[in-house]
């Protein structure tokens, strides 16, 4: 079963002053919420370093883990709309405002899912709901799953991963019992996001396994029992996947899983905007991003970052004063994108499947 992550701080972890901790109260993709004996409640920012607070809204400490140094900031009343509004202006850069291209996915996430959440009373009355689930297929590296946490983030819902290496177990029918329970948490914790990545390996095609592979059809079987109505309850079912050929029919009926989305690789502008991310705090000089961005046609996110590293490395060894556009131009002629012609056909012939 899909745990959700330990507390960081235990029962009775000191503050300051004498100043305790005595329980977690929420755990948020981002944030843990802690009652603390003096009445008040300690937001603890996870994964959120100092440098990305705006410190002049909120008096920030640094609570100190072990090696791990946790920015955090103590309330003196507490609700999940406060914590909500206290993320969204806490940090610079949180949700859909980190994610840089993906314009139009994002308008789909916004108008399919955010906003039917956000207006609930308005789209009841046409009978609207979220859909029950998503996938998301396109080549990897391309941000499936970091465009799902930024999702999250957005709506403040619990994120739980649900990986097949996890739910996997060696009795018969342990992996779907351990499927049953981690949907069952997810209800228990909604609104959630669930979120399975390479669900190919999750929900194959049945008319593919061998008669030996009875165990896996039973855990389709209890995947699908799950889906359904999984929206009804609160609980967003994402999936992603690089193959989505291999993906049982019956996951992608409507009812299931109602949207289909291509992710593709980012385009031109997406590309301007992922240079200036990835080069935004190291020493360049007189770049020209539209030129970079042309260059690198078909290339992933990663890809992206991986070129804006080696450039860097590079002026490093160079001993140059800063990363210069002949310097990112070399990089980008001998890094080939890690996206292959037959993986980016092969999505494209999914293509004309995909719901919008």
């Amino acid at each position: 079963m899909i745990q959700l992550r330990k507390p960081v701080l235990y029962n009775g972890f000191e503050i300051k002053d004498g100043v305790k901790t005595i329980n977690r109260l929420v755990h948020e993709l981002s944030v843990d919420v802690y009652r603390l004996t003096n009445n008040n409640y300690l937001v603890l920012f996870i994964g959120i370093e100092i440098k990305d607070l705006r410190i002049a809204n909120y008096d920030i400490i640094e609570v100190n883990v072990g090696d791990m140094t946790y920015p955090a900031t103590i309330l003196s009343k507490f609700s999940k709309s406060s914590l909500n509004k206290l993320v969204a202006t806490a940090t610079k850069k949180y949700g859909f405002s980190s994610v840089e291209g993906m314009h139009d996915l994002k308008e789909i996430l916004i108008n399919d899912v955010i906003n039917p959440l956000r207006d609930s009373k308005k789209y009841a009355k046409f009978k609207v709901s979220i859909p029950n689930g998503i996938l998301l297929f396109g080549p990897p590296g391309c941000g499936k799953t970091f465009i799902i946490r930024k999702l999250a983030e957005e709506l403040g819902y619990n994120f739980m991963e649900l990986k097949h290496s996890d739910v996997g177990s060696p009795y018969i029918h342990g992996t779907t019992i351990s499927i049953g329970e981690t949907f069952k948490e997810a209800r228990a914790n909604a609104p959630s996001i669930v979120f399975i990545d390479e669900i190919e390996g999750m929900v194959p095609k049945r008319d593919r396994l061998t008669s030996n592979s009875e165990y896996k059809r039973e855990e389709i079987n209890e995947f699908l029992m799950q889906l359904n109505d999984a929206g009804k309850q609160s609980v967003l079912v994402v999936g992603a996947t690089n193959r989505p050929n291999l993906i049982d029919e019956a996951i992608i009926r409507t009812g299931r899983m109602d949207r289909l989305i291509y992710v593709s690789p980012p385009d031109l502008k997406a590309r301007e905007e992922l240079f200036k991310k990835f080069l935004s705090d190291r020493p360049i000089h007189n770049l020209d991003y539209h030129k970079l961005a042309w260059f690198s046609s078909n290339y992933s996110c990663a890809d992206i970052e991986y070129i804006s590293t080696e450039a860097a490395r590079e002026a490093v060894k160079s001993d140059l004063d800063f990363i210069s556009q002949e310097v990112l131009e070399k990089v980008i002629f001998k890094t080939p994108s890690s996206i292959s012609k037959e993986e980016l056909e092969q999505n494209e012939h999914f293509i004309g499947k995909q719901r919008r």
